[in-house]
Formats: structure tokens, C-alpha cells, sequence
């Protein structure tokens, strides 16, 4: 027999059920016309793992990060598209490209495992409000990229007041320089090809350049 139901079972033969954590005694009883004899056993039911609702912002920008928790510890972390954003150990996470993503939280006991699922967003660059996606400056300066989207090799090209070499540089979402390069501006005006290592992952991009003291940003798209 079982010192508590609700606990645990057990049937004429044997078998234990376990229906909730806690603990029971099981008790095994032999009679006889002298008179009877107990054994007893005390089990423990351990309580099925539980993953609680996970709490985080539901979208970010391109290159931001965001701090998600969970009330329950000791769970792991992962990012169902790590190309759509990671999540590390202490469930950071860092937004990468436009998409939807599950940011995960597995809780693993003995007893099985639970997970609960948060869906992100990160955002397309257009919809971010400090998205650059060309800047005029005072004297008609500009800057264009082209094509957008490309697939790594494209030319920036615009416009700005007076003669001279400029300097870019082309950095990805999370700041990283990928490219520094140089290019003429003749009688105000410049065409530069650009060409990105091929290694590089698709996904947003900003170009920068330097020129005359002016300084002009825009941001496009790689994808192969």
C-alpha cells in the first residue's frame, strides 16, 4: 500500500505509479496465523521540469541587443536561426538580419525537459528610426549605392563639393569594419566599385565615406 495517494500508487503486484512530486511511503505487508510482518520504502516522486514564460523585448533593429530572462534557472538558451539573431549563455540577444526568429529556453531534469518559446523580430532596416539610408548635406552632397540589394560587388557613387581623394569604409550590423578603400572626387562628383570578401554573410551593410570634411552614410543590402 501507499502511505499517500496523491503522491504515489501501487498496484497488487507491484508497479508504482508516481502522479506528483513529493514523497510516499510504500508499505509490504505478509500475515500469517502468527501474525503479520511490514516493509517499508520510502520513494521519491521528482517534479517534472518547468520552463517559465520567457520575458524580452518582441523586436529589435539590426545590430541592437536585448537582455531576455526567465524565472526559472538552471535553463539553457538558443536561438532556433542564428542568422536572424544569436542568444548567448546569459540570454543576450543580438539581432542581425530582417526576419522572424524563436529565441528557446530549455529547462532538462531527470525527469524530461521543457521549453518555452518567445518569437522575435527583427526588423527591416527601414522600419528602424535611426535606419541611414542616404544623407544630404549642406551643397547638395550625396551618396548613392547601387545595385541595392547586390550581391557583394556594387559601386558608390554621389556627389560632393570640390576635388580630391575620399576614404570609405563598409561595416556590418554590428559595427565591424569589413572594407576600408579609396576613391577620386573629380570636379565634384565620384564613382567607386566596391568589392566584399565573399566570405562575408549576406545581410545589412553600411558604407561611409570621407571626403572634403564631409562625411556621408548609407546603408544596403548583400544577398547571394
Amino acid at each position: 500500500t501507499s502511505g499517500s495517494t496523491s503522491i504515489a500508487t501501487i498496484s497488487s503486484s507491484g508497479e508504482v505509479y508516481s502522479v506528483a512530486a513529493g514523497a510516499a511511503t510504500i508499505s509490504y505487508t505478509i500475515s500469517n496465523i502468527c501474525g503479520s510482518s511490514h516493509a517499508t520504502q520510502t520513494i521519491t516522486v521528482n517534479p517534472l521540469p518547468f520552463a517559465a514564460a520567457i520575458l524580452g523585448t518582441d523586436s529589435l533593429c539590426p545590430g541592437l541587443t536585448s537582455t531576455f530572462t526567465d524565472a526559472t534557472a538552471g535553463g539553457a538558451w538558443m536561438s532556433e536561426n542564428t542568422s536572424i539573431a544569436t542568444v548567448n549563455s546569459s540570454g543576450i540577444v543580438t539581432s542581425l538580419t530582417a526576419g522572424t526568429v524563436n529565441i528557446l529556453y530549455i529547462v532538462t531534469t531527470t525527469c524530461g525537459s521543457d521549453t518555452a518559446v518567445f518569437p522575435f523580430v527583427v526588423k527591416d532596416m527601414t522600419a528602424c528610426p535611426d535606419a541611414v539610408e542616404g544623407i544630404e548635406h549642406e551643397g547638395g552632397s550625396s551618396l548613392t549605392v547601387y545595385p541595392n540589394p547586390n550581391e557583394g560587388n556594387f559601386t558608390i557613387a554621389g556627389n560632393i563639393t570640390g576635388t580630391g581623394d575620399l576614404i570609405f569604409e563598409v561595416r556590418d550590423v554590428l559595427g565591424r569594419i569589413v572594407k576600408i578603400g579609396t576613391g577620386s572626387v573629380i570636379n565634384g562628383k565620384f564613382e567607386v566599385p566596391v568589392q566584399l570578401d565573399r566570405a562575408l554573410n549576406d545581410g545589412y551593410y553600411y558604407v561611409r565615406i570621407f571626403a572634403g570634411g564631409v562625411v556621408l552614410t548609407r546603408s544596403f543590402v548583400v544577398g547571394r
